[in-house]
């Protein structure tokens, strides 16, 4: 074999071969190979920055492209170098470079960047400028919502001239906590301080810009009336920062008042104006001193003067730290949400929000103050969480509220009443799924109990029947419960302690314990089939159950935890000093206000959540698993 290829072997380029496939593929044909040829090219694939004995043989036609309008695989190589820290470059280019974005081709804007890519693991930027190509190495990954971002690896470089790569200069993190910004209204951000960017600088100069309004052009009249404020900008800033002033500007017909450009914003207030001028100028915004419907306004205000990286800001924020402002109002933002094709972020969320929990919009009396737009698309989705009859239900009760003149009762329709509501409802009848409501319902709707529940919905209610009976979860629906479930107790309406618990709960007979985790959806309890009561004692019970929803929307992730054979005897503990209490653990209770403990005894296991650990060295139990529970229901359970 040595004899047939040996005047061949001196033609390879074995430099240009990864050390992984040297290992791999050339090693193990050392013997055919001259002694002080493969010792050289070991040499050089171990040990890094080794130089050849001998003349190197130029590559072959490299088949590695770079899709590249700036920079080409010399580039590239040197990139490989610096991610590598080596000194010199390699033969082998070990990284592929994948071209994630192009600002000329899909767009020069913060959000375009984070579109493409936010979560593609490490990046190389290159920036290119005259002749100059400048950018950094970012070894972590672009989102936007961590903020900034700690490493050793990440440099940024510049070339003073693109075609001589002996003008590359670079220069490494040092590792501080602002080592990489990952932030919703910025592109790609390295470091807070670099002297090769002075951002801290600009920003400042740019406010004190604002602030002295030097060499302005633009005057701007916010508000109306007595509340009308005059404030000055300059339009290079506006054009770059907003589409609205940008096309407004660019008009040749604009007339000027004095020289300036003057613009009537009567329906934005000067308090607004100001906030969004400071965002314009120098990126700052402050959304946490302002109530929730002044975020919103301030939205719609910015919507106006279409500033697209604010936009995305400013809902985020709401979805974040407003939850209960728009859960308050939902029908009046729905609206307000749906008319803007740009709050796609607060349009999903609501979405979201009502097909997870129906309740809060379909069973609100501003559900038929709903446009019909909004409506088609609520019925069109496909995980509305709610019975198809509820859904119908709904929305005759909606076509009803459109012409109040039409009788209620649909056998006494006339003609015309007839014909009234087939036009108000034909396009929303194909949206009901009509083969999943029930066939007692289909002809004659029964009544629903209604349950007094803040934390769950009927289905709930079917699901702990069939517990109750130990049948499969589904054995029964929201049509068929056989028990009737009476509110005694809610935590954060009757005192959340022991003493207030008991006072209500006591020799009522078998109850359902319901709650809701703090921070989380999970909810979790138990049924005792007995008695609550303050005798200080255990109780036998087999019947007894304890369970969680580790998502309470989500029926899917229910669990029950039954009496382990040979523990009934402790199954249910009664003590004044506890709420409810189930097992010899206990398993489950109440401690205290929000406290509650676990540790499993006398029940199989359920996904009770890990909190804090505390040693506790009594019934020979070494610690419990302590958590906090927001707010906690009592349902005497009675069979009909």
């Amino acid at each position: 074999m040595e004899r047939k290829i040996r005047n061949f072997i001196s033609l390879v380029g074995f430099c240009y071969i990864s050390p992984e496939i040297f290992v791999t593929k050339v090693y193990p044909f050392k013997e055919i190979m001259a002694p002080g040829l493969f010792n050289n090219m070991l040499l050089f694939h171990v040990a890094q920055n080794t130089q050849l004995n001998e003349d190197e043989r130029p590559p072959r036609r490299s088949k590695y492209n770079v899709d590249s309008v700036i920079i080409n695989q010399d580039h590239i190589k040197i990139f490989a170098k610096r991610i590598c820290r080596k000194e010199k470059s390699s033969k082998y280019i070990p990284y592929k470079f994948n071209l994630l974005y192009r600002a000329s081709r899909v767009g020069n804007t913060p959000e375009s960047f984070h579109a493409k890519c936010d979560n593609k693991g490490a990046t190389l930027l290159v920036i290119a400028n005259s002749n100059q190509i400048a950018g950094g190495y970012n070894s972590l990954s672009w989102d936007i919502t961590s903020g900034w971002k700690s490493t050793y690896d990440s440099f940024i470089f510049l070339f003073t001239d693109r075609s001589n790569l002996q003008s590359a200069k670079v220069s490494y993190s040092y590792g501080g906590a602002k080592s990489i910004g990952c932030h919703l209204i910025k592109g790609p951000t390295f470091g807070w301080n670099l002297n090769v960017h002075r951002v801290p600088e600009i920003v400042n100069d740019l406010e004190k810009l604002l602030e002295t309004d030097e060499e302005y052009n633009v005057i701007i009249y916010a508000g109306e009336n007595e509340n009308i404020k005059e404030i000055h900008a300059h339009s290079i800033l506006l054009r770059i920062r907003s589409q609205y002033f940008r096309t407004a500007l660019s008009k040749e017909s604009f007339e000027k008042k004095d020289g300036k450009y003057a613009f009537n914003f009567p329906n934005i207030s000067p308090q607004f104006f100001k906030i969004i001028l400071r965002f314009i100028y120098c990126g700052k915004i402050d959304l946490a001193k302002l109530r929730g419907p002044d975020v919103l306004k301030l939205l719609i205000a910015v919507d106006e003067l279409k500033i697209q990286t604010l936009i995305l800001c400013i809902q985020e924020y709401l979805v974040k730290h407003q939850q209960e402002f728009l859960q308050q109002n939902p029908l009046e933002i729905l609206e307000t949400v749906y008319q803007r094709e740009s709050f796609t972020n607060l349009w999903n969320y609501y979405l979201e929000e009502i097909s997870a929990k129906p309740d809060i919009l379909l069973k609100s009396d501003k559900f038929i103050n709903l446009k019909a737009p909004s409506l088609e698309l609520l019925l069109k989705r496909d995980d509305l969480s709610l019975d198809e009859i509820d859904i119908w239900d709904s929305l005759i009760r909606w076509g009803f509220f459109q012409h109040p003149s039409i009788q209620q009762d649909v056998k006494k329709w006339n003609k015309e009443e007839i014909t009234i509501m087939e036009r108000t409802l034909h396009k929303f009848i194909p949206l009901i799924r009509f083969y999943h409501i029930d066939s007692e319902d289909f002809f004659i709707k029964k009544p629903k109990h209604e349950y007094d529940s803040v934390i769950i919905g009927p289905k709930h209610f079917a699901i702990f029947s069939s517990w109750i009976e130990n049948k499969n979860e589904t054995y029964y629906n929201e049509r068929n419960i056989p028990y009737n479930f009476n509110l005694i107790f809610r935590s954060n309406r009757d005192g959340n302690t022991p003493a207030a618990f008991h006072a209500k709960c006591d020799n009522k007979g078998a109850t359902i314990v319901i709650a809701k985790i703090s921070n989380s959806e999970q909810i979790l309890g138990g049924y005792n089939p007995l008695q609550w009561d303050s005798n200080n004692e255990w109780k036998y019970s087999s019947d007894s159950f304890i369970f969680s929803f580790t998502n309470g929307n989500n029926f899917q992730t229910a669990k029950v935890g039954r009496v382990i054979a040979n523990c009934a005897h402790d199954a249910i503990f009664c003590n004044i000093n506890y709420g409810p209490a189930f097992g010899g653990g206990c398993d489950l209770f109440h401690f205290n206000n929000d406290t509650w403990k676990s540790y499993y005894v006398s029940y199989s296991r359920i996904d009770i959540p890990q909190g804090n650990m505390e040693e506790y060295n009594v019934f020979n139990i070494e610690e419990y698993n302590v958590f906090n529970v927001e707010n906690y229901e009592v349902f005497q359970v009675v069979k009909k």
